[in-house]
């Protein structure tokens, strides 16, 4: 129980950084254009890219606040710095995988499964151990759970009208 807690906390702004794009897009926030649409698809945005970084750097400013998990652990800063790269990665992670569904013509919005659930947990991680240490049971104990959060959050997101598929 311990590791599973472990691992949610330590991917907590992976999960607000994977959130904030449809929740930026939902409000309008500026910058929504596409960064590379024939490449990426039409909703990857400079707005998704830093809604992403501001929801990794919320999600780790939380935990630092309440002293739970590594980010309790840590300075402010390195707390701040480890959830923006962790909420970029993860926004990164989800730009590559959307690149590939372009290249093997796999249509926007269709899914792809595992990756859908997957590609913000391994792009949040591979940016975040530029400056936090992540447990390989910690990182494969997120891979398990994470489709499973991420499925239970999507249909939230579509039941609330965030989203137009409950996937």
């Amino acid at each position: 129980m311990i590791l599973l807690a472990n691992a949610i906390l330590t991917y907590v702004p992976a999960y607000f950084g994977n959130m904030m794009p449809p929740i930026a897009g939902a409000l309008k926030l500026p910058l929504g254009y596409a960064i590379a649409p024939t490449k990426l698809g039409k909703n990857k945005t400079y707005r998704g890219i830093y809604s992403g970084v501001i929801g990794g750097v919320l999600g780790s400013w939380l935990l630092w606040s309440l002293q739970w998990g590594w980010y309790g652990t840590q300075s402010l800063s390195t707390a701040i710095i480890a959830g923006g790269l962790m909420g970029f990665g993860a926004l990164v992670g989800d730009a590559v995988k959307s690149g590939f569904k372009r290249w093997k013509n796999i249509p926007s919005g269709k899914p792809f499964v595992p990756f859908d659930q997957l590609d913000f947990i391994l792009g949040g991680s591979l940016f975040a151990i530029i400056v936090m240490p992540i447990a390989w049971e910690i990182f494969l104990t997120a891979l398990i759970i994470t489709p499973l959060l991420h499925l239970l959050v999507n249909i939230l997101a579509y039941h609330l009208k965030l989203k137009s598929v409950w996937w």
